[in-house]
């Protein structure tokens, strides 16, 4: 399982474009929402907490889309499946090591 964490890190490492896009993304929705709804300070201090949820949880679903992608385009999934290892083993091995390479965006829920 820690092969498969490696290996998540490696490759989210690689592609930089794709682990900043949730964090802009996440930062987009934060800024922009206060214009939305006004500048009554009571009101966007009542809203904050479920704002920042509801964008960390927006933005980590921008991640969600490549966690297996590049594993079923290259047959690794594949090879997870049919492995004798248990099965939630290597998808926690790849869903650990992506969360650990999108820590901006899907540890956000946790740090709030």
């Amino acid at each position: 399982m820690l092969a498969l964490i490696r290996r998540e890190i490696a490759l989210g490492l690689r592609q930089k474009g794709e682990v900043l896009t949730p964090l802009v993304f996440f930062m987009v929705i934060a800024s922009l929402f206060p214009l939305g709804v006004g500048a009554e300070s009571s009101l966007l201090l009542r809203m904050a907490p479920g704002v920042l949820w509801v964008s960390a949880l927006l933005a980590a679903m921008l991640s969600l889309q490549r966690m297996f992608a590049t594993d079923y385009a290259d047959g690794s999934l594949e090879q997870m499946v049919l492995s004798p290892t248990p099965l939630g083993g290597g998808g926690g091995g790849g869903g650990g090591g992506c969360w650990v390479c999108n820590l901006d965006s899907t540890a956000g829920p946790w740090v709030f």
